[in-house]
């Protein structure tokens, strides 16, 4: 276990339940959350939350301030993909794209996907082509927030994985959603991912 505290919101769904039951995760968090708890926990004893994806946004909403709190008073939180993360964290701008569900299976295509800097250090924790399958949307973050996906096309693209600094902590927000497909056994990458990011949120 890292010492870092980490907990995780999930809202018991079949794929949050096998994901974080999976034998390469099971160890990783401190506390698991169920979403309808998440009003009545406090978040004061981890230094990082993530909220699984495809969460009940419901929860998410009405513990906005819960969780933005987290982060302005010095937490990590890490938000995953389709969690309508611009509905309940203010500054987080959303941009609708089609998806491709099936775009991988073709060796020859190419979505643009780009890796701004080899160097960050999420990289260490993963290669590049792991993090690549279908994407839900992009983000158009601040100036300030580091890109560490990001997809360009001819519209000018936007970012798949950003962090950025958020009071005294961090935001990390991303399209993708490894949960949903680590624990629906669908996409091989979406669990490389999820291993990644777990190792590079408990350095």
């Amino acid at each position: 276990m890292s010492s870092k505290k980490i907990a995780l919101i999930e809202s018991g769904t079949y794929y949050h339940y096998f994901a974080m039951n999976d034998e390469r995760f099971v160890k990783e968090f401190d506390e698991i959350i169920y979403a309808p708890n998440l009003a009545k926990t406090s978040l004061d004893k981890f230094d990082v939350v993530i909220v699984a994806d495809r969460n009940h946004l419901k929860f998410l909403i009405e513990n906005k301030n819960k969780l933005s709190d987290f982060a302005k008073n010095g937490g990590t939180l890490c938000v995953l993909g389709e969690n309508s993360v611009e509905r309940w964290i203010e500054g987080v701008n959303y941009v609708p794209t089609d998806t491709n569900f099936w775009w991988w299976l073709d060796p020859n295509d190419d979505i643009g996907y780009k890796q701004p800097d080899v160097t960050h250090p999420f990289f260490e924790n993963m290669k590049f082509q792991e993090c690549k399958w279908h994407y839900h949307g992009v983000y158009d973050p601040s100036k300030n927030a580091v890109r560490i996906i990001e997809r360009l096309d001819e519209n000018g693209g936007g970012a798949i994985l950003y962090e950025e600094s958020f009071g005294k902590g961090k935001l990390i927000v991303t399209t993708l959603d490894p949960f949903f497909h680590t624990g629906s056994n669908f996409m091989p990458n979406a669990g490389k991912f999820l291993a990644g990011i777990l190792a590079w949120l408990k350095r």
